[in-house]
């Protein structure tokens, strides 16, 4: 499996994730994150995918590159749409184990800009 195929079906697993957790999505076209809404909140969810062995959950280790990088991210979705009262940012990690297996990592809230704020 190549890196590219691996970012593909990460991002796949992680809309289909989401949609199981009852979020609307709203954009999956992207191999590293993905456009969504859950209730009011607009999200951002950035996805980490790697195959592999996993014994446990996939690390989700976010720096402060990381958060600053979430931050923007949601600076400019919420500049771009008006109609976004709230976005969030969430992060995914998923490690592909083998054929139709994986582990899922979902931190929500990884950073959050709201209007009213």
């Amino acid at each position: 499996m190549t890196e590219r195929d691996v970012a593909e079906q990460a991002a796949q697993l992680a809309a289909s994730y989401l949609e199981h957790q009852g979020y609307v999505v709203l954009d999956a076209s992207s191999t590293t994150y993905v456009v969504a809404r859950d209730g009011a909140d607009h999200v951002i969810v950035g996805i980490r995918g790697e195959a592999g062995e996993c014994d446990g959950l996939p690390e989700l280790d976010l720096d402060a590159r990381d958060i600053e990088l979430l931050r923007r991210s949601c600076l400019l979705y919420a500049a771009g749409h008006p109609e976004a009262e709230a976005v969030r940012a969430d992060a995914i990690a998923i490690t592909i184990v083998g054929e139709r297996r994986a582990r899922l990592r979902h931190l929500i809230g990884a950073y959050r800009w709201a209007e009213s704020e």
